[in-house]
């Protein structure tokens, strides 16, 4: 990958940055063009002209609203390949500049023009209620009706959920039964299709991989004669990825499927493994329950450490910071961790030897963006089971915290840079994560350069307003797919 200045017409001569993929790139090209969506305006990309995919990163590139960014040029070799990064996090940082300012929202909204759009998703989560108010009034001003299908009104897994009646948006509560598997107990609608037809969608986005929810969508639509796309956040490596009857399940619904939004990198990955033509973008998965700036306390003596995790849950990893913690215990430094079951899971018997570890339970979303607002590191242990993609990371980066996270959940491959953005422990034990901690807690510089890169990656490319740009992007993506535009 190379990277030249070059004028460009219309940016009142601001230097545009091309990106030339090189022969590194020819396997997955589509990689740059998700890349370039989240990048400003000033950056070009540049593909190769005979690539056998073009019609699909055309297509790709017009969902996103960044077609006039993409140039087909001759191919010209390259002596020595450039490294490729691992990560999107790490694409995008090589592409970008701390200067840069963030990524444009596209409304390009004309071609929904008298369609209906239905979204078929699990709970009023408080995290889902802004982004579904931002997508109904985009839609409804592009002149398109939407509306939200919920399975549920709330849980016993999960009381804290429920609708924030400052959603303007329109939806109704399917009738569900509650499947007593597991803490998060799944839920079935009995009443999807009957819905659905009475509401008469042209396009129908629904939220799971489960054939008793989207595959039922999936024929629904097929019947109607609907666009149709999966709105998914799994990833490989989890035990629900790794069945092999899912597996095949998820690759037929797959095949079923017009397009799909990906929560991020990560899970757009895992959408490829199952069908590797299927196109997709990445949805920005995000919440906008951040600290605002100004927020932050005055620095004292005591970094103060912060743990947000349902306790309830396996494989939150609160238990290896505890042990992390005991094993310096001359650190000067005091953790706050936000969230149920403690109690129920031994922890808070586990951490009553150090008087610097302390949990509050569950709190209301205000008081725990004040509990970000107060805090200086956040700690993010969670492993793949335990979070998919990882929101609360996302809150903690949005206000200027320092984060600390385990390397499997998926958010970090989109946002956490290892030492720029985010410390990123790479092995799950008392030893690493006691280094790290260490670390940001002993060194000031480190900790104030993360936390400001932290909120300025989220700032720049992952806020509301840009998860909110990308989901239309997928719905529009659909509409290409479906040969449903011109």
């Amino acid at each position: 990958m190379q990277l030249d200045n070059q004028p460009r017409t219309g940016l009142d001569e601001t230097a545009v940055r091309r990106v030339n993929a090189t022969a590194s790139h020819t396997e997955r090209p589509d990689l740059l063009v998700h890349a370039l969506a989240q990048l400003t305006d000033n950056v070009m990309l540049e593909l190769w002209d005979e690539a056998p995919d073009r019609p699909s990163l055309e297509q790709l590139a017009r969902s996103y609203g960044i077609l006039d960014r993409v140039r087909f040029e001759r191919r010209e070799d390259t002596a020595t390949p450039p490294r490729i990064p691992v990560t999107m996090a790490e694409l995008i940082q090589e592409l970008s500049d701390p200067s840069d300012p963030p990524a444009t929202c596209r409304e390009q909204d004309q071609v929904f023009v008298g369609h209906k759009i239905a979204v078929v998703t699990n709970l009023p989560a408080p995290y889902r209620i802004p982004l579904l108010t931002k997508m109904s009034r985009r839609l409804r001003l592009a002149g398109a009706e939407f509306r939200v299908f919920f399975m549920g009104t709330g849980s016993r897994g999960r009381p804290w959920i429920g609708l924030d009646q400052e959603g303007s948006f329109d939806y109704e509560f399917l009738r569900s039964l509650e499947v007593p598997l597991g803490v998060r107990r799944p839920l079935v609608p009995v009443n999807l299709e009957r819905r659905l037809s009475s509401f008469g969608p042209t396009i129908i986005l629904a939220g799971s991989l489960s054939l008793l929810v989207s595959g039922r969508a999936a024929r629904h639509a097929r019947r109607s004669g609907a666009v149709f796309g999966i709105w998914s956040g799994e990833i490989a490596g989890r035990p629900t990825s790794a069945s092999r009857l899912r597996r095949v399940q998820r690759r037929r619904l797959a095949r079923q499927s017009d397009f799909a939004i990906a929560y991020g990198s990560r899970a757009g990955e895992y959408l490829h493994g199952l069908h590797p033509t299927l196109p997709f973008v990445y949805g920005r998965n995000t919440s906008d329950a951040y600290a605002s700036d100004g927020e932050k306390s005055a620095e004292s003596g005591t970094v103060r450490l912060l743990a947000v995790a349902d306790m309830a849950k396996p494989g939150k990893g609160i238990d290896v910071l505890i042990d992390a913690l005991r094993a310096l215990p001359s650190l000067s430094c005091a953790l706050t961790v936000v969230g149920p079951g403690a109690g129920a899971s031994g922890l808070e018997e586990r951490a009553e030897a150090d008087d610097r570890i302390s949990f509050t339970g569950a709190l209301p979303q205000v008081q725990v963006r004040q509990r970000y607002a107060e805090a200086d590191v956040f700690l993010f242990p969670s492993s793949a089971e335990a979070d998919v993609f990882g929101l609360a990371l996302i809150e903690a980066m949005g206000s200027g915290l320092a984060p600390v996270a385990s390397v499997t959940p998926g958010a970090v491959a989109d946002v956490g840079v290892d030492g720029w953005s985010c410390v990123v422990v790479r092995e799950h034990t008392r030893e690493a994560w006691a280094a790290a901690i260490e670390s940001v807690v002993t060194d000031h510089d480190l900790r104030h350069s993360l936390a400001d890169n932290a909120a300025r990656t989220i700032r720049n490319r992952w806020t509301m307003d840009h998860a909110c740009d990308a989901m239309i992007a997928g719905l529009r993506l659909g509409l290409l797919a479906a040969g449903r535009v011109a």
